[in-house]
């Protein structure tokens, strides 16, 4: 009978099945270990949104927005730009 064959089968090849359940259980444990990972690097890494409001001139303004979970501290902000004459403006910003 058919039932018989597979059970012999399997009796047959059990170090070959045990070996490939055991590699199909570690490849599923490294996907769940990248996960968490992924996971784990979103949250501790910090996001910062950086617009500029409307207009190209010097004195508009820009705001610096935290997307992250936690606080972001900036001890000082350095700014460099071109004006319409294409030379490069430094601003060293604090508050």
């Amino acid at each position: 009978m058919i039932g018989e064959q597979f059970l012999f089968w399997i009796s047959e090849n059990t170090a070959t099945i045990t070996s490939m359940v055991s590699i199909i259980t570690v490849g599923i444990w490294g996907f769940y270990a990248h996960l968490l990972y992924r996971d784990y690097s979103n949250r501790n890494h910090p996001r910062i949104l950086i617009q500029q409001s409307p207009g190209t001139r010097a004195n508009s303004l820009c705001l610096l927005t935290n997307m992250s979970e936690k606080i972001l501290s900036f001890p000082c902000v350095f700014v460099v730009g071109y004006d319409e004459k294409d030379s490069i403006y430094k601003k060293k910003i604090t508050d």
